[in-house]
């Protein structure tokens, strides 16, 4: 059994360290996947940062998508798996893959997840008014159209393909790197469970670089921490990442399709609808709080 390379180390160390190995991973990385797009997407070095500007070409888009899987794991799996080999021991134990609970509480946590969705709606009318230079919200705009188009989809292999960029690597990736790594260091640090759940939290939605959804992201990050503190297991929180980020994908899939009208993306949203805002944070955190007492009682079954 290998040895923790950070036993006796301050928490801030680790916390560099692991700074260090984000930064060597994304750099490594990205040269890797545009040595492999060269020949795969018949580009040449001069044109490779130029296919990524026309947006309504769809081989740019498939770069751009291809691009986007090979940035978010370099970013956010690699690192945490390199950090959980370093600690030595439990590799598994290390990445938060503790067994816990049963259906019934993945069950509980994707309904409480759906449940609050008019209230992150309504959360993100409040941020869209906040007063931003004008810069960003132009470039966030671009943004939020380009990811449109990248999450466009017609048929069911694009609809998977999309599950998987959006909703299954975000959730295992961000969930092992900000949940399970940086929340645990940050917890150490501050020697307060609260205070690292929060800084978090911030630390989650500011990277995302969308402060339109800065807010709802921020509340977000606070739910998937929670879940992680209360249970140990990084499924819990993965679980619940992957149904917000999924919902979007299927949501916008089968608005694509004219199956469904797109005000369902703003249901809680507008002012005439702050009932069910109202009523989907009432719903969601009573199932939040029976989520947390389901996980409790489990803990005290396994530690009779």
């Amino acid at each position: 059994m290998r040895n923790n390379f950070f036993a006796e180390k301050h928490p801030m160390f680790e916390l560099f360290f692991f700074l260090f190995v984000v930064i060597v991973s994304f750099l490594f990385f990205s040269l890797v996947s545009v040595l492999i797009a060269i020949p795969a997407f018949g580009l040449t070095l001069d044109t490779v940062f130029n296919v990524m500007q026309n947006t309504d070409d769809p081989l740019s888009l498939s770069f751009l998508k291809y691009m986007q899987v090979f940035q978010s794991i370099s970013l956010f799996v690699i690192p945490p798996l390199v950090m959980a080999w370093f600690y030595g021991g439990d590799f598994k134990e290390k990445i938060g893959f503790v067994k816990v609970g049963n259906i019934n509480l993945f069950v509980l946590v994707a309904l409480m997840m759906v449940s609050f969705i008019p209230f992150i709606n309504f959360l993100a009318e409040l941020n869209s008014k906040f007063p931003l230079p004008e810069k960003i919200i132009e470039r966030e705009m671009l943004g939020m159209e380009l990811t449109e188009k990248l999450v466009h989809a017609s048929t069911i292999p694009q609809l998977l393909f999309n599950l998987f960029m959006i909703a299954v690597i975000p959730a295992v990736g961000e969930e092992l790197f900000f949940r399970n790594f940086l929340q645990k260091y940050l917890v150490r640090i501050t020697k307060n469970i609260h205070v690292g759940v929060i800084l978090t939290a911030f630390v989650f939605s500011f990277l995302h670089f969308q402060f339109l959804g800065f807010v709802p992201r921020f509340i977000l990050g606070l739910i998937f921490g929670y879940l992680f503190v209360w249970s140990g297991s990084i499924w819990i929180s993965m679980v619940a990442h992957f149904v917000n980020n999924g919902l979007v994908v299927v949501v916008m899939y089968f608005i694509s399709k004219g199956d469904i009208g797109k005000e369902i993306e703003t249901v809680g949203a507008k002012p005439e609808l702050l009932p069910v805002a109202v009523l989907s944070l009432m719903v969601g955190s009573s199932l939040l709080y029976v989520v947390y007492k389901h996980i409790k009682a489990k803990a005290a079954l396994a530690g009779e």
